[in-house]
């Protein structure tokens, strides 16, 4: 029943990120914007996270699910890019992402520039490069695995009748 409960917690956790990627289109502030695409990445990365501590918790750690077995070339690489915006810009601040520079200093305050990210020989506000993804894939993918979570939970139902 461990592995039924993280899937099924799963399926929540990509039907929400989906909630969120669908509300993007229609939120015209940007701070909305913003909100709403780092609650999709983290929403959609739960199930890899290795959320349970407790050894005796009656789900598992993670999602038992092989992403490539999922998703295509393409997907996979947008999966293991919203991981990794997960890890090191979105639930943490690594500076190696994500650098603040020192432009100027005066008694009465600073001047900085960032943090910011670098890629591709430009320069973006961490808040606009979150919304740089492209998330008609971002919501594809999210429901590739809603829909496989969901294959897996009547997979394991059967098997328990069974046993």
């Amino acid at each position: 029943m461990k592995i039924f409960y993280r899937t099924a917690l799963s399926r929540r956790d990509f039907h929400e990120a989906c909630e969120f990627l669908q509300a993007l289109p229609g939120a015209t502030n940007k701070v909305t914007r913003y909100s709403l695409i780092t609650a999709a990445i983290i929403a959609y990365s739960r199930p890899f996270s290795g959320n349970e501590k407790d050894p005796n918790a009656e789900a598992d750690r993670t999602l038992h699910l092989d992403p490539t077995t999922i998703l295509s070339d393409s997907q996979l690489l947008l999966h293991n890019e919203i991981l990794r915006l997960r890890n090191k810009l979105v639930a943490h601040a690594e500076f190696a992402e994500s650098p603040v520079r020192l432009l100027d200093s005066q008694p009465d305050g600073m001047t900085l520039h960032g943090p910011y990210i670098e890629t591709n020989g430009r320069y973006y506000d961490l808040r606009d490069f979150l919304l740089e993804i492209d998330m008609a894939a971002f919501t594809r993918i999210a429901d590739l695995f809603a829909a496989q979570c969901q294959n897996e939970m009547f997979k394991l139902k059967d098997q328990e009748a069974r046993t």
